[in-house]
């Protein structure tokens, strides 16, 4: 089984996208998405292993959210106010990022994101 996916783009559709979701969420907020290209050069390789991590070790009442943090501009200029870095239990200060929604500091930064080993440790909590 897999857990469940979407893909969002910026603060508000996240918002949206977390409002009703119980249970395992987890987010990786990248610069980029695949249909528009990734402007952050991590990212691509993130979402890739993310993506094959969490159908090994999240079950189908997990969702995986993949939010894409907005124009490459925006991200940059918007420092540190940014709406996805403005928010205090976020902490959003590079990409890209892999976090537990419902703990915040369950995360992974940069490389890690794309690290097999870091991401079934933190995926099954170990």
């Amino acid at each position: 089984m897999a857990p469940a996916r979407q893909d969002v783009r910026g603060a508000e559709a996240l918002e949206q996208a977390t409002e009703q979701l119980k249970g395992d969420v987890w987010v990786l907020f990248v610069g980029g998405s695949a249909a528009r290209g990734f402007w952050e050069g991590e990212s691509r390789a993130a979402v890739e292993a993310v993506e094959a991590a969490a159908r090994e070790a999240l079950d189908d009442s997990a969702t995986l959210i993949v939010c894409d943090v907005g124009d490459r501009g925006d991200w940059e200029a918007a420092r540190p106010v940014h709406p996805l870095r403005a928010k205090a239990e976020l902490a959003l200060r590079q990409l890209p990022t892999l976090l537990d929604l419902n703990d915040p500091r369950q995360r992974l930064v940069a490389q890690d994101c794309h690290n097999r080993d870091r991401l079934r440790r933190l995926l099954n909590d170990e």
